[in-house]
């Protein structure tokens, strides 16, 4: 039998990653369980739309795309049970002659393939996917509970505050990928902003003024801080470029910083800055009733000083908490530690930020939901 491929390997091969985040991603596979592939995304080092397109590339096979995922045949999806389907993580496509294209997480899993031949009858061509949008369809096309972390806006009442676990789930058919960094750059003139988004804060079109035969030498102030973050949250196209310009609004507040969002019944590191690869993989909270940060979390407001006990010694005190929601229901927090003297002093500007934050995640996948409609 030939020996199986690795795809950690394959990614340092193709000099996507490096040997040092592979370590990182085996690492946090060793305590807390999971996929290679799937750890490398939840580490922040690699997006999930790239390593399914790395993955493509390196083994010559095609990558199966969101729409594909979310409309397969009939005839495809009957071919595989529920069982086998939710146990090799595969999504059978379509049926060509004699052969069902699947769409799997790992298309490297010659045990997969195999079984699947042998209870479909038909030769089976491998397809490579997203953990996330494998989880998608598995859910909706076999009813299998899908991963937490793969949240679905149109099932959640977005305006409702729920219980903490109760939370707004993304839909990542309709995610755009995340934009690369991008320099901040001035926003236009005060005239020419954009608003937030909604019918009745546009600005109705109006033919400009008339300029005066002698234009007055008038300083011309320059935008403010908050004026600079709400432009760029307002030009921000995915959630990932949204959580971006938190973290640069916030650069400032303390030299270590993570950001945990809600998966599975825990808080997990989705990314941060001053904290090594390896440290953030070891930040897995659970989500119990009367803990620190849950407490802190349901009442919502930004928490300075001593830092809740479940975080351990990540961050020294005085540390600082940020709730965030989106659609007013809590997804995670920033926190970071320790604080910077003058941050508490800054309450009301960072609970305009956290609102900024909530808006720019709500508008984007009820954009995303407007364009499928």
């Amino acid at each position: 039998m030939a020996k199986k491929v690795r795809i950690g390997d394959l990614l340092v091969q193709s000099g996507v990653i490096t040997k040092e985040q592979l370590g990182a991603a085996l690492a946090m596979q060793t305590n807390s369980g999971g996929r290679v592939g799937s750890n490398l995304v939840e580490l922040g080092i690699i997006d999930e739309r790239t390593l399914a397109s790395v993955l493509a590339q390196q083994l010559s096979i095609p990558s199966a795309s969101a729409a594909q995922l979310d409309k397969p045949a009939k005839a495809a999806i009957e071919r595989v049970t529920r069982a086998n389907a939710e146990r090799y993580r595969a999504v059978p496509l379509r049926i060509d002659g004699n052969r069902l294209w699947v769409a799997l997480a790992d298309p490297t899993d010659a045990q997969a393939l195999a079984a699947l031949e042998r209870e479909s009858g038909l030769e089976v061509r491998p397809m490579v996917a997203p953990d996330m949008l494998i989880d998608f369809a598995l859910g909706k096309h076999y009813g299998v509970k899908r991963n937490a972390r793969v949240v679905e806006v149109r099932d959640a009442q977005l305006l409702d505050v729920g219980p903490i676990n109760e939370l707004p789930v993304y839909d990542p058919l309709a995610s755009a990928p995340a934009p690369k960094p991008r320099v901040a750059a001035p926003p236009p003139p005060p005239d020419s902003q954009p608003g937030l988004g909604f019918l009745d804060e546009r600005r109705p079109s109006a033919p400009p003024p008339p300029r005066p035969a002698a234009p007055l030498a008038l300083p011309v102030a320059p935008p403010s801080f908050m004026e600079q973050v709400r432009a760029r949250m307002v030009a921000a196209t995915s959630d990932e470029a949204v959580f971006s310009v938190l973290l640069e609004a916030l650069v400032e507040a303390s030299p270590r910083m993570a950001l945990l969002l809600v998966r599975a019944g825990m808080l997990a590191a989705h990314r941060g800055t001053g904290i090594d690869l390896r440290s953030l993989g070891l930040i897995r909270i659970p989500i119990t009733d009367g803990s620190g940060i849950v407490n802190i979390l349901k009442a919502n407001v930004p928490h300075f000083g001593p830092m809740p006990q479940e975080l351990g010694s990540f961050f020294q005190p005085p540390g600082f908490v940020l709730p965030l929601t989106m659609g007013k229901k809590p997804i995670g927090a920033l926190i970071g530690g320790p604080c910077a003297a003058q941050l508490p002093s800054r309450v009301a500007e960072l609970t305009r930020i956290v609102e900024m934050v909530d808006l720019a995640l709500h508008i984007g996948h009820l954009r995303s939901r407007l364009m499928k409609l």
